[in-house]
């Protein structure tokens, strides 16, 4: 069995924290967003949730595998290998979370930029509105 290091053990557990603290976070994201009106936000909201929830799932197998290097003093490689395959699952589901987050504000933005071109095209007087003036 090859080993690793206690530092690069210790590593991998503080990555495995980390990570869960990311998955709260997405979660969590996924949730104040779907308070939004608009049913097809709140569709993608849902599986921002979903991830959020995987990151934390991954996040604690990592932790884990990360644990029992440290805990049993065996820093078997093995076991490292787990815990970053864990990880690397976890940060793949924050990208997958990220990328929507990111349609959804960019759908919001060219929302909003269509309305504010409604506005224009109004003749509605924008002075004091900011960028506008």
């Amino acid at each position: 069995m090859h080993r690793i290091s206690e530092s690069t053990a210790k590593l991998a557990q503080q990555h495995a924290l980390l990570a869960q603290k990311h998955g709260k976070s997405v979660e969590r994201c996924g949730k104040v967003l779907q308070q939004l009106d608009d049913y097809t936000t709140q569709k993608y909201c849902q599986l921002i949730q979903e991830y959020g929830k995987q990151i934390k799932y991954e996040a604690r197998r990592s932790q884990l595998f990360a644990q029992t290097n440290q805990k049993f003093n065996v820093y078997s490689s093995e076991l490292y290998e787990q815990a970053v395959n864990a990880h690397v699952n976890a940060v793949s589901a924050h990208v997958m979370a990220v990328t929507i987050f990111t349609e959804i504000i960019n759908k919001m933005l060219r929302t909003h930029k269509k309305r504010l071109q409604q506005i224009d095209t109004n003749n509605i007087d924008l002075s004091g509105v900011p960028g506008k003036e």
